[in-house]
């Protein structure tokens, strides 16, 4: 794996027809008194160091470029909370769409977008889609959670491993935190709070679920955070990088043997 910072332009434009290019989707915005507002942006870079781990098994693997982070993402959310930076809606999708589009007329035509932060999920689908319309490039995205959390890892307690667990933990709680810690330890502030109450309006109104409506971080929490962090440890946050960079690895893989669609540039 090649990050595109320390290339020359013409090692960029050496790349071969089955070349990969990662783009990490971080955001700048409040996560609680414990983990800095660029959290979502580490996470979007540790995943791919994962990943990075996992496709250097011994096996021959697919060339990647690495991009640097987007860090501002859509964040408007928490924008009622100090530190919380955000482009709107639009301007998300047309920044994607702008590395996107000089990639593409780099050569690279195979590009996943890995995304840390909630609030980017529908733009950068958008993009993806705008990828294919406009450019001809063959572009996916993913959030790193959205294959889960190991279930038969014994560094997660058992109570922690349910989708439930999983679903009451939005932002900034256990999961982000362990994470952090098996990262970027001294970047956690401690004490770790407390678990602070789920205030929903409605039982169907929640920010993980099948009902999607337009929330506010205060909405359900007043301090910058809902979940859990006090759960948090390093073997947990260790055990969910290892799974996401291993789930990150293969669609990279699976990117680089897809058949390209027919191009526009």
């Amino acid at each position: 794996m090649r990050h595109a910072l320390t290339m020359t332009d013409a090692e960029f434009a050496a790349a071969t027809p089955e070349t990969v290019a990662m783009v990490p989707l971080g955001a700048m915005e409040s996560h609680g008194p414990h983990l800095p507002i660029g959290t979502d942006t580490i996470l979007s870079e540790a995943v791919l160091d994962a990943a990075a781990a996992a496709l250097d098994d011994g096996t021959t693997a697919p060339p990647v470029l690495r991009l640097p982070a987007l860090w501002l993402g859509a964040s408007r959310e928490h924008s009622a909370r100090a530190g919380t930076l955000s482009l709107s809606d639009a301007q998300m999708v047309e920044v994607i769409g702008a590395a996107v589009i000089g990639l593409a007329n780099s050569g690279v035509r195979r590009v996943l977008l890995v995304n840390a932060h909630g609030g980017n999920i529908s733009l950068s689908r958008q993009a993806a889609l705008n990828a294919r319309v406009d450019a001809g490039v063959l572009c996916a995205a993913m959030h790193w959670q959205d294959f889960g959390l190991p279930d038969q890892d014994a560094r997660i307690p058992e109570a922690l491993r349910s989708r439930a667990a999983q679903r009451r933990d939005v932002h900034g709680g256990w999961i982000e935190t362990s994470m952090m810690l098996a990262h970027r330890p001294e970047l956690v502030r401690s004490p770790l709070p407390p678990g602070n109450a789920r205030s929903a309006p409605a039982p169907s109104l929640f920010p993980v679920g099948p009902v999607h409506w337009g929330w506010m971080s205060d909405d359900l929490g007043a301090d910058g955070y809902i979940g859990s962090p006090e759960l948090a440890t390093a073997q947990i946050g260790q055990a969910i990088l290892e799974h996401a960079g291993a789930a990150v690895a293969q669609v990279v893989r699976d990117l680089a043997a897809a058949r390209l669609p027919a191009s526009k540039v």
